[in-house]
């Protein structure tokens, strides 16, 4: 009955539940086997079940149970009995209920552990680290994860249940700002609980003192309560700097190579693999805007583009017909050459250089160079090259009409040129051959017969041409004459050239050595008249001096006899004599000083000035020659500037002949200078050991060619000065 009972399921009119459960009230089957409707009958008859009844277990008045009693003997319904059992329905419907209510709640509290369970493990799976705040900001829960975090920045302290948000906040801001003033700490607390408070989603950015970097996340919950997450981004952090860094250089390197670009001569362009502008200098903007006026270069235009608006002005003299053309070939060629060059004229006479390169990504950089000056250089060079071609040409008529042999060697000392004369000068010399273009003189000498030289041995004739080696090597300039094996007499001269080769000269002296005897006998002639030219000179300086002495004499006694008639006419009022014996006296006197001035010069030449060296002050000669060349200064209107920067008080000389030269030298200064400035300064030279006297004048000056003949004898620089 029982497994009937559990194995069926009662509807609201099956059977005696199904009846209970449709009225609501008790029922009594007094005989189960005259109740129809009792689908378990069969069961119960079986069992010995005589009577049957059942009431409901009711709660809130709602039926949630029935409550099944069987007898085994047949008994009439009591209805104090159906009323006891109705109340205990009722009792029961409540007990069941706590019972139900209790298994719900050891449910819910069991499905929320597990729930917790599953939620902690959650968590601790997670890679970030997670707190749950109430709506009181106080922990409720947290992972481990956290806990770390929370030690990190705490000063090593754990977290717990219960604990503020605050309390947390307040350890970490000594550590986390530890650079601030307490008062800065304090502020920055503050502001986080007034964001905290004020946004619902809350993020920012932290550097913990361990170094990591942490991203916190704040969400407010459902019951008012907070999550906070922190994430781990220290090595996005590092990413991050190191894109930077990575920007940073590669910025860098994109401004130095736009630096570079823009530096060089060079107009150049780089596209991309779709051929597209990607970067670019000036020089390239100003190349190919003068042909594409208007077209505003860009990040990303296409070179087709370019090409466009370029072309009629690149090749004015095509149709339009083949201008298309021509630009189709130009963009096939730029797909299928993986390098390209060409030069072309342009219409403003400028030529351009075009170069196109593939990159490794499959772009394409062109580069154009302004080649119109290696175009004027290279035509200039085939000029010089001509004009160089001609004048070699010319140069082999010069050296083949030269009456000498003539034998050009390069730095190498090989023969780079060489004429026909000396071919015929030293054929007897050569038993082979001779002088080659491409041989060295080495080669050369080492072919040759020398008849003047009697070799008695090879090594004697090795010996030889060491010596004139080791000669051609250390002498710049050198020269010899050796008789030819024909008999004919050759001199050999050699000059270094300026880029280290060597000219060779051979003249045919025979005629001249014929005439060597005639020669010497001349010399010997010469030297007998240059020797009496000698002794005529000197005949000549001494008559000068004997002639001076003579006319001296008389001229002193016109001289003194000129001043007494100057006196007596004076003293006697006679003074229209005075002005032509004056004339005398000045006469007499130029000329002595001339015949003084010849005597002086007489003796120089004859070798006969004598020096009379005494210790005079430096100063008093100075001032005396001043003085008495003042009247002469005044008469010009010159004035004299003296300095005199030696420091040296006295000094060794010939009073005399040193006041006459200063004297000389002054009064030639004044006299071709007027209403000028005239100096003598006066320094120390040789390490002060001499005094050096300098005289400048504003006058006419001299030459070059007057100074080189100043001090020859009997001469003036302009006789007309005088």
């Amino acid at each position: 009955l029982r497994a009937a009972t559990e194995n069926q399921r009662f509807g609201a009119m099956d059977g005696l539940p199904g009846r209970v459960l449709r009225d609501g009230q008790a029922a009594w089957f007094e005989d189960i086997g005259k109740e129809a409707t009792l689908r378990r009958s069969a069961f119960a008859q079986q069992a010995g079940l005589r009577s049957a009844m059942a009431f409901p277990i009711l709660l809130h008045e709602e039926v949630v149970g029935v409550l099944e009693f069987f007898s085994t003997d047949q008994l009439d319904a009591d209805v104090e009995v159906i009323k006891t059992l109705g109340h205990i329905g009722s009792l029961l419907g409540s007990v069941a209920q706590r019972k139900q209510a209790e298994a719900a709640l050891a449910k819910s509290q069991l499905e929320a552990a597990e729930s917790h369970a599953r939620l902690m493990d959650a968590l601790e799976a997670m890679d970030q680290a997670i707190c749950l705040f109430d709506k009181d900001d106080r922990i409720v829960l947290f992972n481990q994860r956290y806990a770390e975090v929370y030690r990190s920045f705490a000063g090593g302290m754990t977290p717990k249940i219960g604990d503020p948000f605050e309390v947390g906040l307040r350890r970490s801001a000594g550590r986390m700002h530890a650079d601030k003033t307490p008062e800065e700490q304090e502020a920055w607390v503050l502001n986080v609980l007034k964001v905290r408070k004020a946004n619902k989603v809350r993020s920012s950015t932290d550097r913990m003192p361990d170094g990591k970097w942490y991203r916190t996340d704040g969400f407010d919950t459902s019951d008012g309560g907070t999550v906070s997450v922190f994430t781990d981004i220290t090595e996005s952090k590092r990413h991050e700097e190191e894109l930077a860094r990575l920007a940073e250089e590669a910025e860098l390197a994109r401004s130095r190579l736009m630096d570079a670009v823009e530096a060089m001569g060079q107009a150049i362009c780089l596209f991309d693999k779709d051929d597209r502008m990607v970067l670019w200098n000036r020089q390239y903007e100003r190349v190919a805007g003068a042909f594409a006026p208007g077209l505003k270069f860009r990040q990303g235009l296409p070179f087709k583009e370019i090409l466009a608006a370029s072309a009629p002005n690149v090749r004015p003299d095509l149709s339009k017909k083949d201008l298309a053309a021509w630009k189709k070939h130009i963009l096939e060629d730029r797909r299928t050459s993986a390098t390209r060059s060409s030069t072309d004229e342009m219409p403003d006479g400028r030529w351009l250089r075009s170069e196109g390169f593939p990159t490794s990504d499959g772009g394409i950089v062109s580069v154009f160079t302004d080649v119109t000056e290696s175009k004027h250089h290279e035509a200039e060079l085939a000029r010089l090259a001509r004009e160089a071609e001609l004048a070699h040409a010319r140069l082999t008529d010069a050296i083949e009409a030269m009456g000498q042999g003539f034998v050009l060697y390069d730095a190498d000392d090989r023969i780079v040129l060489m004429n026909q004369r000396v071919l015929d000068m030293f054929r007897s010399s050569f038993d082979g051959p001779s002088f080659e273009i491409g041989a060295t003189f080495e080669e050369v000498i080492r072919r040759s017969r020398n008849v003047t030289r009697n070799f008695k041995s090879d090594e004697e004739r090795e010996a030889w041409i060491r010596k004139v080696l080791k000669s051609r090597k250390e002498e710049s300039v050198r020269h010899s004459v050796d008789q030819m094996p024909d008999g004919r007499w050759l001199r050999s001269e050699g000059f270094g050239t300026s880029e280290g080769g060597i000219v060779s000269v051979f003249t045919d002296i025979t005629e001249a050595k014929l005439h060597e005897s005639e020669l010497d006998q001349l010399v010997k002639e010469l030297g007998i008249a240059r020797d009496e030219a000698i002794r005529a000179n000197s005949a000549k300086s001494q008559f000068l001096a004997n002639m001076s002495h003579e006319l001296r004499t008389p001229l002193n006694a016109i001289i003194g006899y000129s001043e007494l008639l100057i006196d007596e006419t004076s003293d006697s009022g006679q003074t229209e004599y005075v002005n032509d014996l004056e004339k005398i006296q000045r006469a007499g006197q130029h000329l002595l000083g001339l015949i003084n001035d010849i005597l002086d010069l007489s003796k120089i030449e004859v070798g006969k000035v004598e020096l009379f060296v005494e210790e005079l002050k430096l100063d008093d000669l100075i001032e005396d020659v001043t003085n008495t060349i003042g009247p002469v200064m005044e008469k010009n209107g010159n004035t004299l500037d003296v300095t005199n920067t030696s420091g040296v008080e006295t000094m060794c000389g010939d009073l005399t002949k040193l006041r006459q030269c200063l004297f000389n030298l002054l009064s030639n200064a004044t006299k071709f200078t007027e209403n000028g400035r005239i100096s003598l300064s006066v320094t120390t030279s040789e390490g002060g050991e001499k005094i050096c006297f300098d005289v400048a004048d504003q006058g006419i000056g001299m030459t070059p060619e007057q100074l080189d003949k100043v001090f020859q004898p009997f001469t003036q620089a302009d006789a007309s000065t005088s």
